[in-house]
């Protein structure tokens, strides 16, 4: 009888705990948190039942700003008024929010790249994936890009890559300022021009000529990434971002970059690089979808 007890109530404490390791969190306009599992929303009543005591409760929805869903999901609440010339009447208005960022680095049309980025949060948006693309519009690589420059006729094409983003407190509603911190890995194709030489024999005499043939070159780059988001309005923020790794040089890249970099040495100082550093600054305007 005492194992069937201890069996009863074992299984009841696993149910109990499986279902508090998901929950949703209820941010109140008077700013207070509390853990609940949201069962019920209508227009004037959200009902819940709290996560540590499994007791069922409620709170009108004028005393809720915002609530993040155990799947990664918010919506937040806002109140509208609305004056006329007897009566001031109320109502609530529902926003919903998908975890799901996007934004345009004003910055990269220094180096006329239209940047975007692409995120999406996880786990309450303590932690966000996302991805990045930039097509770039120079017909010729400008000073920004500093290692393609020495490259016979260069032009940068376009950005590829893909992030993720660490804030230890998540987004908190109540907080205009959030700083994160993450990892990039950031590819970059371009075009350039590569000399082939070739020699030749006329009467016995040795000839070496030389031609240039477009090639595609590409870097991949790894970066440590921190930076910070400023909320300007529930759906709008203003962020700011930085990026410092390196990447190696590989192929036609790496032979022609050393080739212009020793341009004017003697063979033996001659340089042969084959790693270089790679930095990524970010500006940029951003909207919650």
């Amino acid at each position: 009888m005492q194992v069937f007890r201890f069996t009863i109530i074992l299984l009841l404490a696993l149910i109990i705990s499986g279902k508090t390791k998901a929950q949703d969190i209820i941010y109140t306009t008077d700013a207070r948190k509390i853990n609940a599992l949201v069962s019920e929303i209508n227009e004037q009543t959200i009902y819940f039942t709290h996560a540590a005591t499994r007791s069922k409760d409620s709170i009108s929805i004028t005393s809720v700003y915002l609530i993040h869903y155990a799947n990664g999901s918010t919506q937040s609440f806002s109140e509208l008024e609305e004056n006329t010339s007897n009566t001031k009447k109320e109502k609530t208005a529902f926003i919903s929010k998908t975890p799901y960022r996007v934004c345009w680095n004003g910055l990269a049309l220094y180096n006329s790249d239209f940047s975007i980025m692409l995120e999406r949060h996880l786990r309450t948006s303590e932690y966000s994936l996302g991805v990045l693309a930039a097509y770039n519009l120079n017909k010729s690589v400008s000073w920004p890009n500093l290692w393609l420059a020495p490259l016979p006729d260069a032009k940068k094409q376009f950005d590829a890559g893909a992030y993720i983003l660490v804030r230890p407190g998540g987004l908190d509603p109540k907080q205009r300022y959030s700083l994160f911190a993450g990892a990039m890995l950031k590819y970059t194709f371009f075009t350039f021009k590569k000399e082939i030489t070739d020699t030749v024999y006329i009467n016995g005499t040795k000839n070496i000529t030389s031609q240039f043939a477009k090639t595609d070159g590409s870097q991949l780059a790894a970066m440590i990434i921190t930076g910070y988001d400023v909320q300007l309005s529930p759906s709008c923020f203003f962020r700011g971002l930085l990026g410092i790794g390196g990447f190696r040089l590989k192929g036609d890249y790496h032979k022609t970059f050393n080739n212009a970099f020793s341009n004017g040495r003697s063979v033996e100082d001659k340089s042969n690089i084959n790693f270089l550093p790679k930095l990524y600054l970010g500006v940029c305007i951003g909207w919650q979808l």
